[in-house]
């Protein structure tokens, strides 16, 4: 895997996934189930790329920053997983989607 401050490519089309984000909507609402729908729109992304923390003054923040200030002036660190590059619209039981995407 690959870090980087960067925005992904394809930003127009398809923005990264901020796992510190959907982590603190999760404590902060009990949440204990997540449907994740649209996967098919990564069918063609050789790579995906995920956000992981967020830098802030040379550091890596891995926590959701409940400061104003701070999220003000945060960059998203991203981390490259490998995509699946494959048509899955077609696929009605979860055990048949590529490893990739589970």
């Amino acid at each position: 895997m690959q870090n980087t401050a960067q925005q992904p490519e394809d930003q127009d089309r398809c923005g990264g996934q901020d796992l510190v984000a959907t982590k603190y909507t999760v404590m902060i609402n009990g949440i204990t189930e997540i449907a994740l729908t649209k996967l098919d729109v990564l069918n063609n992304f050789p790579e995906i790329k995920v956000c992981t923390g967020y830098e802030f003054n040379g550091e890596v923040l891995t926590d959701f920053p409940a400061d104003i200030r701070i999220l003000d002036q945060i960059k998203p660190v991203y981390i490259t997983i490998p995509g699946w590059n494959r048509d899955i619209c077609n696929i009605k039981r979860i055990c048949d989607l590529p490893k990739e995407t589970t």
